[in-house]
């Protein structure tokens, strides 16, 4: 499907955040889900903390990658960090993820350092 599509149309309008409630996070955060006619497309988790917004849990079903969806989620978090007076926004990025390394740089993200997993 293009972009620009009427699909794409309804999922730009129906993608907001929404204050969750609290749980084990003792911070204001909020849960991100993009739907296209009616259904979850992509989802994504925010926690504000010091002025910053951490971007976790970003998802996008297959068949709906490429079409903006993961924009989307990252837009809204940010809407909702600037709301909660936490405008910068960090992530955390597995190297083998292609998709994701494509969307933020995209959005404007730089890679600050590199980490690895030790494992015994």
């Amino acid at each position: 499907m293009a972009r620009g599509s009427a699909r794409d149309q309804r999922v730009r309008h129906r993608c907001r955040a929404r204050d969750a409630s609290p749980g084990p996070v003792d911070r204001p955060q909020a849960y991100v889900v993009v739907r296209a006619d009616g259904e979850p497309v992509g989802i994504g988790r925010a926690v504000a903390e010091d002025g910053w917004t951490g971007v976790f849990t970003m998802a996008t079903i297959r068949t709906a990658r490429r079409r903006g969806v993961g924009g989307l989620a990252l837009s809204a978090i940010a809407q909702w960090g600037e709301a909660n007076d936490a405008p910068h926004l960090y992530l955390q990025v597995e190297q083998s993820n292609v998709a994701a390394r494509r969307l933020y740089p995209a959005a404007g993200f730089t890679e600050p350092a590199e980490y690895h997993y030790r494992c015994r």
